[in-house]
C-alpha cells in the first residue's frame, strides 16, 4: 500500500482503508489519467501493447480507419502518433462507461465562448459522436465527448489550410513549400 500511495502522489487520487478493504478515492478524470499512464508505462516495458488493446476492443481498428477518413474529409490532417493516444482514451472511456463510471467532471464540459476554437471543437465533437454511435453503438455524454474532442484537436487532428495555387505568394519561399 505504501508503494501505491507513493504512485498516487500528485494524481488527485488517494487510498482509503476501512478494515480489510482498500478503496481508491478521487475524481473519475484522475482515475482515467492514471489508467492511461499505467497503460503507457506497461507498453514501454513491453508488458502491454496496442495490439492487446485492439483485441479487447475489436471495433477499434475500423473506428480508427473511419476516423482518419472523416478527419480528412473535414479538412484535418491526422497525427498518427497522437491518434493512438486518443484511441487509448476512447477505449478507457468505453470501458469505464460499461462499468457505470461516466465522466461527469465539470472541468471537462466546454464552457468556452463561441469562436474559431470553439467551432472547431464543436465540429470534432459532432464527428466523434456520430462515429462512436456508428462503430460502437453507444452514445457518450457531453463531458466524455468534450474531453475526447479536446484531445483529438490538440493531439491528433490539425486543420489543413486550403491553398489556392493561383493566389499570390506570401513569401518568396511559398513556391518551394508548395513543391515540397
Amino acid at each position: 500500500l505504501r508503494r501505491i500511495r507513493t504512485r498516487l502522489d500528485g494524481t488527485g487520487l488517494s487510498l482509503a482503508r476501512r478494515g480489510p478493504h482498500v478503496e481508491l478515492i478521487g475524481p473519475e478524470s484522475a482515475r482515467r489519467r492514471l489508467l492511461g499512464a499505467l497503460f503507457r508505462e506497461e507498453s514501454a516495458r513491453g508488458m502491454a501493447s496496442l495490439e492487446e488493446l485492439r483485441a479487447a476492443f475489436p471495433a477499434l481498428p475500423s473506428f480508427r480507419e473511419a476516423l482518419v477518413g472523416r478527419l480528412a474529409d473535414a479538412g484535418y490532417a491526422p497525427n498518427e502518433f497522437g491518434l493512438n493516444d486518443v484511441l487509448l482514451h476512447l477505449a478507457i472511456a468505453l470501458d469505464r462507461l460499461a462499468h457505470d463510471h461516466p465522466l461527469d467532471d465539470a472541468d471537462f464540459v466546454d464552457h468556452a465562448p463561441p469562436g474559431e476554437a470553439g467551432d472547431e471543437r464543436d465540429e470534432l465533437t459532432a464527428l466523434l459522436d456520430a462515429l462512436v454511435r456508428e462503430q460502437f453503438g453507444r452514445a457518450l455524454g457531453e463531458a466524455e465527448l468534450t474531453h475526447l474532442a479536446r484531445l483529438l484537436g490538440t493531439r491528433a487532428a490539425t486543420r489543413t489550410a486550403a491553398t489556392d495555387a493561383s493566389a499570390p505568394a506570401a513569401s518568396d519561399r511559398t513556391e518551394l513549400v508548395r513543391t515540397i
